[in-house]
């Protein structure tokens, strides 16, 4: 399936010819009739339970591997619109279409990628979730995620729609860095003024409170 995903990337649908015009049913000793839809949706649900994991192994050996730099991150949400009712689903809910189909149920996505658009970290959001209210929830599950790496002076970018007083004030309660625009609300301009927390220190005035 991750090489379908790889070489195929279209919805998994007749699986089998895919497989039947390669060279694996020889490589991996498997026959093309046995990728039928109830096989892979088995081990899609197989999968799924340990996703969180998998993903977590994938990403920290790529980044040793290549080396690759974390000191930048680039979050943003984006959304994927469904065809039909899905009454009965707990994430697939009507909310702010970037797909411009308000007449669409939809799940978003949240998705944090490095300099060069690799993606790092993803989380599934309901459908109506605001934006603003994801960033905190974010920066914990990356930090988790890199944790051992033991990675410092990480800088998120985001836009302005996620910088709520909120998000600023966690921030930097948490030392961590952001580059975000934002509005002329008294109280988000407030925020970059609070003194740092006790035993920490500001940012160097370079990128002074993230502010941009």
């Amino acid at each position: 399936m991750v090489l379908n995903r790889l070489q195929a990337p279209k919805p998994l649908y007749k699986v089998q010819d895919w497989l039947a015009r390669t060279a694996l049913e020889t490589a991996l000793g498997v026959q093309a009739e046995q990728a039928h839809d109830t096989r892979l949706g088995e081990t899609l649900d197989a999968v799924y339970q340990q996703h969180q994991a998998i993903w977590q192994k994938v990403v920290l050996a790529a980044v040793r591997h290549y080396r690759l730099p974390l000191d930048w991150l680039y979050y943003d949400i984006t959304s994927t619109y469904f065809e039909g009712a899905y009454n009965a689903s707990e994430l697939i809910k009507f909310g702010y279409s970037r797909d411009h189909r308000p007449d669409s149920k939809q799940l978003n996505i949240g998705l944090t990628t490095l300099h060069h658009g690799l993606p790092l970290a993803f989380q599934v959001l309901v459908g109506n979730t605001a934006d603003a209210t994801t960033p905190r929830q974010n920066m914990a599950a990356v930090r988790k995620l890199l944790a051992e790496t033991q990675t410092a002076n990480l800088t998120v970018v985001h836009d302005r729609g996620m910088a709520t007083a909120e998000t600023l004030l966690w921030y930097t309660q948490h030392q961590q860095r952001f580059i975000s625009p934002v509005t002329a609300d008294n109280d988000l301009q407030a925020v970059p003024r609070l003194p740092a927390p006790a035993g920490r220190r500001r940012w160097p005035t370079q990128l002074p409170w993230g502010l941009a």
